[in-house]
């Protein structure tokens, strides 16, 4: 399934897009908390995320931005967690907002989560403009995050 936004488009990741994933998670800018060391490493995930249909690469005009998902929360069952990564020299832009916000067009009625690193700004405000609010704390990688939900409406 394609999404397409005023901006932007999410499609399902393939195998012939390692290049750009190896790009983004690789990123220590981006994945602070264990970018990618290398491309041998980023097919392995690319690999299983393919397999899963929640995860999407997401472009502007061809260019390749970074990637959100949606996907059954490991922690609940019947509540789906929010996921985003975007190439540092994206910051800034709304891309992560507009991403997150077609992917929850395509669940209005399900309880939404979105682990967020208390330090993270960036994602607090995306959090607030999608309409999530902080219900808790949890151990999410080893490190303390604040659990943002958007109740089902």
């Amino acid at each position: 399934m394609k999404l397409v936004t005023e901006r932007l488009v999410l499609t399902p990741w393939t195998v012939d897009e390692l290049d750009d994933f190896h790009r983004l998670w690789s990123d220590p800018k981006t994945i602070w908390w264990g970018a990618n060391a290398s491309i041998g490493q980023s097919r392995e995930m690319l690999e299983r995320i393919i397999t899963q249909p929640t995860w999407w690469a997401v472009r502007r005009e061809g260019e390749f931005l970074g990637n959100a998902f949606l996907r059954q929360s490991p922690r609940r069952t019947g509540v789906l967690e929010l996921g985003y990564h975007f190439s540092s020299t994206t910051w800034g832009h709304g891309y992560a907002t507009e991403a997150a916000r077609a992917l929850l067009e395509t669940v209005p009625h399900q309880l939404i989560e979105a682990p967020v690193v208390p330090e993270n700004t960036r994602s607090q405000r995306v959090m607030k403009k999608l309409g999530f609010s902080i219900v808790g704390q949890l151990m999410h990688f080893e490190r303390l995050h604040d659990l943002w939900e958007r109740a089902a409406s």
